[in-house]
């Protein structure tokens, strides 16, 4: 969407909530939103946003832990990199992902949080891989909070922003 356009949610995480923009296929995808969570995951980590191809294809995802840390995948956990510092219930959190299709073993994968709208590109509220093995293009960005496992994350998610091109 257009700047000033975002999209707004409330996923209580009791049950499976799950919601999708299409967008133009991109080789880069630049993703913001905010974050207030009213719980976090009480068990496994679980995942809050999938960047998928049309088939749907997980090129990458963004999970979330028990201790608020958050994980991007550049394809499975052993092309991943979680955030030394984790969320808190109540707080509200800007949150930026970057992502970028690689040819096989080069993709580029980004997260970085803040409270105050600065976009981190160091410290303990930012990671980042440049071992991702998705080639495929994107053309969905998921967010989705899935019930029945211990207590699952929950919260309002506001301000979605989806560009084929780095944001912030």
């Amino acid at each position: 969407p257009a700047p000033g356009t975002g999209y707004a949610a409330e996923l209580d995480g009791a049950t499976s909530s799950t919601m999708y923009q299409s967008v133009t296929s991109s080789s880069t995808i630049g993703m913001y939103f905010k974050f207030k969570p009213s719980a976090l995951p009480s068990g496994a980590e679980r995942q809050i946003i999938a960047l998928t191809n049309n088939t749907p294809i997980v090129q990458s995802s963004l999970k979330i832990f028990a201790d608020g840390t958050l994980q991007i995948w550049g394809d499975g956990a052993a092309h991943s990199v979680t955030t030394d510092n984790g969320l808190s219930v109540g707080t509200i959190y800007h949150i930026w992902i970057d992502w970028t299709k690689g040819t096989g073993s080069d993709g580029t994968y980004s997260v970085g949080f803040s409270t105050d709208g600065t976009k981190p590109s160091s410290g303990g509220n930012y990671k980042s891989g440049s071992d991702g093995a998705p080639t495929a293009n994107v053309t969905r960005c998921y967010i989705e909070f899935k019930g029945g496992i211990g207590t699952d994350p929950a919260g309002a998610v506001d301000d979605i922003f989806v560009s084929n091109s780095p944001i912030g």
